[in-house]
């Protein structure tokens, strides 16, 4: 048995198109056709995730920070993550190394932000 792909035109054998357990009728159109529109879907929503992305990417991040009476502007550990664009094992690391300040508030861990600026201040040129 031949079916004509309603996207195509061509003549194909029956095995040349999907058949869906629901429907009575294979697909009207081939395998063929079929697997084209779905990469095409699939670069389409990848080409819009990217831009997505970049557009997050460029938009200015509003960081909520506790500023103290000295002037440290603290934040918690998920907002400096944010805040440097690293993350959460690489803040820690950072903590550990002393390339970053942090204090604790009861169960809370609060990031110096002034401390993330200096980092990136001190990284050398290439």
């Amino acid at each position: 048995m031949t079916l004509v792909c309603q996207e195509c035109g061509k003549s194909k054998p029956a095995s040349g198109f999907y058949q869906q357990p629901r429907r009575l009728r294979p697909m009207p159109i081939c395998k063929d056709c079929h697997k084209g529109r779905v990469s095409a879907r699939r670069i389409k929503r990848r080409a819009e995730l990217s831009e997505k992305v970049r557009i997050e990417m460029t938009e200015k991040e509003e960081i909520d920070t506790v500023v103290t009476p000295t002037g440290r502007r603290l934040a918690t550990i998920k907002e400096a993550c944010r805040y440097g664009r690293f993350s959460h094992t690489k803040c820690y690391e950072l903590i550990n190394a002393k390339r970053i300040r942090a204090y604790k508030f009861d169960t809370r861990t609060l990031v110096d932000l002034d401390s993330i600026d200096a980092m990136f201040a001190s990284l050398p040129e290439m």
